[in-house]
């Protein structure tokens, strides 16, 4: 979802995926995009947009300006195709040898009248700019049917992720979801390669809803506790009770949260949950239907533990 559309919510009622170009880049001759489509973890790649033949030049600075101030990229650069043969007219054409030239838009699959837009970066950064990127082409250039219902499942998500600071693991969702038995294997040797059985349901690019399976054998747990470095005693006094039931037995079991009024929201193809949304706040998080948040009683602050100082 993330390589292609650039978010894992994609919005699949219109085209503009993502072009990888990192390998053809890392052998050209555009040393700016050669050196880091070679680096550890670079990426080029490139968004094609149609029907920009009578764009001026005013409106292609435009587009990258904000792509530097709005969607976070050091740069966006462009070729433009107005003509039968497919030569590549923009600023950065001359870097390329008519070769290369070629083969970027033999692999675009570009038509007279397309541009490709170009981000390089680290690949999250690429994908995720160039993300922003598309749904901002989508919506201003109305790509978007908005008579379209698309749902997507976007499954195999990664187990693990890892803290650029301190290089510690970290579970993507929480400990408590279940790897996939298929990557298991890898939990000892690359565990940030590890998928795990989480899913997210997705329609027209927003997450209506999230799950997972959950780890229903004592053993699986207590080795996803491993993986964060947890201790046995902090085990114990932490997730004791946890341990305890799934020591006594537990099936397989697992499950999702649905947002029923987004859903709603959508299905009326409204803007605002306040719209659709059963008990609605005000601008001060105050309910005018169940007068919350009132009055707590000292009664009910002893009972608590609570005391207001």
């Amino acid at each position: 979802a993330i390589n292609q559309y650039g978010s894992d919510k994609p919005d699949l009622r219109f085209g503009l995926e993502l072009i990888d170009f990192t390998e053809l880049m890392s052998k050209s001759q555009f040393k700016s995009f050669a050196e880091i489509a070679r680096s550890p973890g670079g990426s080029v790649k490139a968004i094609c947009l149609p029907d920009t033949q009578n764009w001026s030049r005013k409106e292609f600075d435009n587009l990258r300006a904000l792509s530097i101030k709005e969607f976070g990229a050091k740069g966006l650069a462009w070729i433009t195709y107005r003509q039968e043969n497919l030569e590549g007219d923009s600023p950065i054409s001359k870097f390329f040898s008519k070769e290369e030239l070629s083969l970027i838009s033999k692999k675009a699959g570009v038509k007279v009248g397309d541009s490709l837009f170009f981000v390089a970066d680290l690949q999250k950064n690429t994908n995720e700019i160039l993300g922003k990127l598309r749904l901002y082409l989508g919506q201003t250039f109305a790509l978007i049917d908005s008579d379209l219902d698309s749902l997507v499942w976007v499954v195999d998500w990664p187990l693990l992720s890892e803290d650029p600071e301190t290089k510690e693991l970290t579970f993507m969702n929480h400990p408590f979801t279940q790897v996939n038995p298929l990557d298991r294997h890898l939990l000892k040797t690359e565990p940030l390669k590890a998928r795990a059985l989480a899913y997210d349901i997705v329609y027209n690019g927003v997450e209506l809803g999230g799950g997972s399976i959950r780890n229903h054998r004592l053993a699986d747990q207590i080795e996803a506790f491993e993986l964060l470095g947890i201790s046995t005693e902090e085990m114990q006094n932490k997730f004791g009770f946890l341990l305890e039931a799934l020591e006594s037995g537990a099936p397989p079991h697992g499950g999702i949260a649905l947002g029923l009024d987004r859903l709603v929201m959508m299905l009326l193809r409204l803007n605002s949950l306040r719209e659709v949304i059963a008990f609605p706040k005000i601008q001060s998080s105050a309910c005018l239907l169940t007068k919350a948040p009132s009055e707590v009683s000292s009664n009910q602050l002893k009972a608590l533990g609570i005391k207001v100082i």
